[in-house]
């Protein structure tokens, strides 16, 4: 009996970008919109990448003082400051995930990809890290436009949008989930660019 096996090629990770924070020299200030159920929180969230796998983000008030805030690894999330209504491990877990699609930390580190269109207007890839996620780039600018978790069974699917103007970083951000109110909108405020 004769079979035949072909081993699926891996891609080479360097066909997908850098996180959008690659390409600041600081931070990225936005000005931010949360909805968790009833709980509503708005301020301004400053994320920056600290490391080569670590992120930081705060919520802050537009008056000064912080309102959450928690450093983000490559498969863990330490907490620094929560609100009350979230202080839930179930809760804080989803806004670790949740982030780690926003802040596009997956391409920091994928284990594998796979490309599932291309030669097309949009480009899209399959990317097991820290999680299976989903990420669909615009061919001619490689900018990430959406990117979901693409988990076997996913029944709070987190969903990312991205937007641009002529800058490299997303001017809007839209974060929204399957069966659990919770949102997140963000609007660019402020960036540092990298000097070059």
């Amino acid at each position: 009996m004769l079979s035949a096996c072909a081993a699926r090629k891996r891609l080479d990770a360097s066909l997908l970008p850098d996180p959008y924070l690659k390409k600041t020299d600081n931070a990225l200030i936005y000005d931010a919109s949360f909805q968790y159920k009833e709980f509503h929180a708005s301020g301004l969230l400053v994320m920056k990448k600290i490391d080569s796998s670590a992120y930081q983000v705060q919520l802050m008030s537009k008056f000064g003082p912080g309102l959450m805030d928690f450093k983000l690894y490559e498969d863990s999330i330490h907490w620094i400051k929560t609100f009350d209504q979230l202080h839930k491990k179930s809760v804080e877990n989803l806004i670790g995930k949740d982030f780690r699609l926003l802040l596009l930390s997956e391409l920091d580190h994928p284990r594998k990809v796979r490309r599932v269109k291309k030669n097309t207007p949009k480009q899209v890839f399959r990317i097991k890290a820290a999680m299976k996620s989903v990420v669909v780039l615009e061919s001619e600018t490689g900018r990430v436009l959406y990117t979901e978790n693409k988990q076997w069974f996913n029944p709070v699917k987190t969903r990312v949008n991205f937007e641009y103007d002529q800058r490299p970083v997303p001017k809007r951000i839209t974060l929204t989930h399957d069966h659990v109110n919770m949102h997140l909108e963000l609007e660019l405020l402020k960036i540092n660019y990298a000097e070059e």
